[in-house]
């Protein structure tokens, strides 16, 4: 029982002793130094505010029309011989574009020519009967006349019983007939009229068939009606063509134009610029090309497919346009006075910007933007105005993924080295 109780005793002691000392070695471990947390620090680009007087531009798609495109047919049943002009190729008014067999628009024309000339000769046979008929009338009422009288004096004669039955039976048989001569001429003078507008009538007919003729004989040599270039050459050299064929597709050289539709904000200001008479004015870079354009006309009525209003501008100068090609379109606007720029990396949302306060700490301001424009290197720049904005103030120009209000930032163009970090890389 004894030896129980020492042993008990022994084992407690034992486990106490092991306590302690893994007590004293724990708190008599040494206490690694605390990093204190340093505040992230983001390397950006920024710029400095100066106030300027800029014209926005207004960033439209357009695409090259022509107000005078024709589309040139075949007038007769023909064969095509000679195609000078083929598609792409310039012309002068005048020049001969494309010609066509005139053997049988040839014999057609004959045909039409012979008409009118028959025609002309039978209104002048019927004038020259009537002539006579008007003579001959003369002559049938005076024999009427005569004739009349040889009957009256032979019934004087029946009835003295001085003359025979017989002779008066022939004196009235007389009687009726120059009676009857006497008005089928009086009927074929006064139906001259009636058969002089008929001739004339067919006449008229015929002329303007002959005037057909000769339209189709003049279009065997398709000449050019305007100085223009050749779009598409529809027939080739021994083709068989049909009234109403397309032969050719001509665009004259200064119908070509740009059409482009403007956002509904901003047709009222483009609407005063032109009441007011002031010069709308736009370019195009084409090919490499900038070309100089300027506003004609504004569509009275909205586009049916879109509901927009389409804007059309013609080049300043002589260039040649692409028919057909879509364009990117710059359109200047009123001039801006007294306003800030910034590239449009340095837009947030739609109207927000960071500025640079005194503890290198962005701020975010409210701006009101009144459009954009290219720069000489061809990069795309805000213009805006802003109560609170004053010259000199630095801006953010790169865009940082977790921009708010009192981030801290090192510019790097003011930096005093140059770091090689990323622009989105915080430093720590």
């Amino acid at each position: 029982m004894i030896k129980n109780n020492a042993k008990h005793f022994l084992v407690i002691g034992i486990v106490g002793l092991t306590i302690l000392l893994i007590t004293y070695l724990v708190s008599s471990r040494p206490t690694p130094p605390v990093k204190p947390k340093q505040e992230t620090v983001w390397t950006v680009d920024t710029e400095r505010l100066s106030r300027v007087d800029r014209s926005p531009e207004l960033d439209l798609i357009g695409e090259v029309e022509s107000t005078q495109q024709a589309l040139i047919t075949s007038r007769s049943n023909t064969t095509v011989t000679a195609t000078p002009f083929l598609a792409g190729r310039d012309f002068r008014q005048g020049d001969i574009l494309v010609r066509l067999d005139d053997v049988e628009v040839g014999a057609s024309l004959i045909q039409r020519q012979a008409d009118v000339q028959e025609l002309k000769a039978a209104i002048a046979e019927a004038r020259a009967r009537h002539q006579a008929n008007l003579e001959t009338l003369e002559t049938e009422e005076t024999l009427l006349s005569l004739t009349r009288k040889a009957y009256e004096r032979q019934q004087r004669l029946m009835k003295n019983q001085v003359t025979s039955e017989e002779r008066s039976d022939t004196a009235l048989s007389a009687l009726h007939q120059q009676e009857l001569a006497v008005t089928n001429r009086r009927l074929s003078v006064n139906n001259f009229i009636n058969s002089l507008a008929q001739l004339e009538a067919r006449l008229k007919r015929a002329e303007a068939q002959l005037t057909l003729a000769q339209l189709d004989m003049a279009q065997t040599a398709l000449k050019a009606p305007f100085d223009g270039r050749v779009v598409t050459m529809r027939v080739a050299t021994g083709e068989r063509v049909r009234p109403g064929d397309p032969l050719i597709e001509l665009v004259a050289s200064d119908s070509l134009e740009v059409r482009a539709q403007i956002p509904d904000k901003w047709v009222p200001q483009i609407r005063n610029m032109v009441n007011q008479n002031s010069q709308v004015s736009a370019y195009a870079i084409i090919y490499g090309e900038q070309v100089e354009l300027k506003l004609s006309r504004i569509a009275a009525a909205a586009n049916p497919a879109t509901g927009g209003i389409d804007i059309y501008l013609s080049p300043v100068s002589n260039t040649q346009l692409p028919l057909g090609k879509p364009i990117d379109l710059h359109v200047k606007l009123p001039y801006q006075e007294d306003a800030f720029t910034v590239p449009l990396s340095a837009i947030y949302g739609d109207n927000r910007i960071f500025v640079v306060n005194a503890e290198s700490r962005l701020q975010a301001t409210t701006i009101q933007r009144l459009g954009r424009y290219r720069d000489e290197s061809g990069k795309e720049r805000v213009i805006f105005t802003g109560p609170e904005l004053k010259n000199g103030q630095a801006v953010v120009i790169t865009q940082l993924p977790k921009a708010v209000t009192g981030l801290k930032i090192r510019s790097r163009q003011e930096a005093a080295k140059p770091t090689t970090s990323s622009i989105n890389e915080p430093q720590g």
